[in-house]
């Protein structure tokens, strides 16, 4: 996971990119390239250096290591973890359910394609286990100061046919410059640190496959090789060379590791360009040279630039998308749960050392002895049932020494302690399911649950607007890059089989986009799906994200369930509006038996017709009361 890598904050790779004993690039404008991106770096690494001192001590606490390894071995070293158990008690109550993106069209015409984006985005979720992402993501945002998600292309998934890839990032690789409030807000440029190996580095960047060397080989750069563990070699179980061996081999071991560094820049650079008008007249005209942006990669060792080129994406925006637990005005980095736990974590850890060792003490009190009494002092082990020989007349000269009372508030104390954190954290008794002493009433314990859930749901919303962020920059890489035939797959809720079709795009070239798609029809007595036909329309793709995650919590889930239970006693909605209200499963299944044994009508059976006269209201009864006829019924022309 993510947040498992304990190298946080600045490491001594950093230090490379200030060396100036390291080679040169290859030309002066390479050299002038990376000049200016070691600049910005260096900016972007002051910006958070008062932000990530204490990473590595978050991590810590949450993993239970909390204890100074200088503390005595015979002191007690207990842990209450309250950082892991507010976290893990958050987290389900934020994907209890799998947030939906409805995808919502700037125009009219476009209503049609976004709901093909929504499905789209349905199926690509399941393929690329979103959810164990979406988890590591939330976890990075509790126990450090954000979590950051990217979102690029991989042209290698689906057998080569690409699809989205989206991966957590370590927050100790990322940096970004003073003043920037997230990717989408006065953030100029974004540098990502990346560990990749040899072989892959090559084979992406095949003109500088030459300078492409692994950390530990760059002689100028050996002291980092402590922090990468570049020297790592993988042996296969059935190869039959030890590490030794493949060690001494001369050719180059394409599984080492190179550290790397990504610049993805909003950058002002402008060109000439002449263009020919329709009339053969030519003029010159001053466009930006990255008008998408600019992506600039550049290896540690050696300060080799390996690409410098424009953002491949069509949504000009930096594909990193930011998640914090608690939002700080005018701030990127947020602050997460352990940041604010861990002062009473230190208090309560240190209250229940301080208990432990005194029961211990209580238990087996010091021995105090005089010398002559023929005791050996190391045979008081202390044991239980212990017996002692000293000799005669001298039994008054070994006694145990027997501590006063331990304070009473001491528990007190302890007890406080872990109140507060319950209130600062926000994550109490009720709000984990627990009744409420003395209270009993149903609308009673549904409003403390819903008022223990206030400081969930505001976590809740945070997420669900960077949900829209990821949303809008998945759907744009749809749009960018389905241009081939694949078949989508939608899973129905009702457990029946689930629903195919099969879409592409193609660019029109002056800014729209056509698309064209098919249904697979499932014939029930085959069993097979038979492809329809194509159909096919056009968009300027402008669309907007609406993250449809504020069912998820549990207080909610019981709330819209009463609801929907007194408007269905009230006659105000139907059986299939309650089933779809309680999300009940195999609901279609239920609403079929019902309409066979009679409980609820049959729209496919003939219907009796009723009513009396035209003009006239229907008679009172189930699902006519108070109706009046059709409009224009039983009424005279120019009356």
């Amino acid at each position: 996971m993510a947040t498992g890598v304990n190298d946080y904050g600045a490491t001594k790779a950093e230090q490379v990119l200030t060396d100036s004993n390291t080679p040169k690039a290859e030309s002066s404008a390479d050299e002038t390239t990376v000049k200016m991106c070691l600049d910005l770096f260096e900016q972007a690494r002051q910006a958070r250096a008062s932000v990530d001192a204490d990473w590595p001590k978050r991590w810590d606490f949450y993993t239970g290591k909390q204890w100074d390894a200088k503390r005595p071995a015979y002191r007690a070293k207990p842990v209450l973890n309250i950082i892991r158990e507010t976290i893990q008690a958050m987290l389900p109550l934020l994907t209890d359910n799998r947030p939906g993106f409805n995808v919502i069209p700037a125009e009219p015409s476009d209503y049609e394609f976004a709901t093909i984006m929504s499905d789209l985005e349905e199926s690509w979720w399941d393929k690329a286990d979103m959810d164990h992402t979406l988890i590591e993501w939330i976890m990075d945002s509790m126990v450090f100061d954000a979590g950051i998600l990217k979102v690029v292309w991989d042209p290698t998934a689906e057998d080569n046919a690409g699809d989205v890839a989206v991966s957590v990032v370590n927050p100790s690789d990322l940096y970004v410059p003073f003043g920037a409030r997230d990717f989408t807000k006065d953030c100029s440029y974004v540098v990502q640190r990346c560990v990749k190996t040899v072989g892959e580095l090559r084979a992406q960047f095949p003109d500088k496959a030459h300078l492409i060397k692994c950390d530990s080989e760059d002689q100028s750069n050996s002291n980092i090789q402590n922090n990468m563990s570049t020297d790592t070699i993988l042996v296969s179980p059935v190869d039959k060379k030890g590490p030794s061996e493949l060690a001494r081999n001369s050719q180059p071991d394409q599984r080492k590791t190179s550290t790397v560094y990504e610049f993805w820049l909003d950058d002002e650079t402008t060109e000439q360009q002449e263009i020919t008008n329709e009339d053969g007249t030519k003029e010159t005209q001053t466009k930006k040279t990255y008008p998408n942006g600019r992506l600039i990669t550049i290896q540690i060792n050696g300060k080799v630039l390996l690409q410098d080129t424009q953002n491949p994406y069509k949504h000009k925006r930096k594909p990193f998308v930011r998640l914090v637990d608690k939002i700080l005005p005018r701030q990127f980095w947020g602050e997460g749960e352990c940041k604010v736990l861990m002062d009473q974590q230190r208090i309560i850890n240190k209250v229940m050392g301080n208990v432990i060792d005194y029961t211990t003490l209580m238990a087996n009190p010091t021995w105090l002895t005089e010398n002559g009494n023929g005791v050996d002092p190391e045979k008081l082990t202390n044991a239980y049932a212990q017996i002692i020989q000293v000799q005669a007349g001298k039994l008054n000269t070994i006694k145990r020494d027997v501590p006063p009372a331990m304070q009473s508030g001491m528990l007190d104390l302890l007890q406080f302690m872990l109140n507060q954190g319950q209130r600062i954290s926000g994550v109490t008794e009720m709000s984990q399911g627990r009744s409420q002493q003395g209270v009993t009433a149903a609308a009673a314990i549904q409003s403390l649950q819903e008022a223990a859930q206030t400081r969930i749901r505001l976590m809740e919303r945070n997420m669900g607007v960077s949900l829209g962020q990821l949303g809008y920059q998945v759907m744009s890489l749809m749009m960018q890059f389905y241009t081939e035939p694949r078949v989508a797959r939608i899973t129905n809720k009702e457990n029946t089989w689930p629903k195919y079709f099969e879409f592409f795009v193609e660019d029109n070239g002056d800014g729209t986009v056509k698309y064209n798609k098919r249904d697979y029809n499932y014939d029930e007595p085959t069993k097979r799906y038979t492809p329809g036909d194509w159909q096919t329309g056009e968009t300027k793709g402008v669309m907007d994200i609406k993250v449809l995650a504020g069912t998820s919590l549990p207080f909610a889930k019981t709330q819209r369930a009463n609801v929907a239970f007194r408007l269905y006693d009230s006659k105000a909605i139907d059986v299939e509006e309650l089933l779809d209200a309680l999300d009940w499963p195999n609901k279609e299944k239920l609403m079929e038996r019902l309409r066979q044994s009679g409980v609820i009508p049959n729209p496919e059976a003939e219907q009796p017709p009723q009513g009396g006269q035209p003009g006239q209201p229907l008679p009172a009864g189930p699902g006519n009361a108070g109706q009046l006829p059709p409009p224009g019924a039983g009424v005279t022309q120019g009356a």
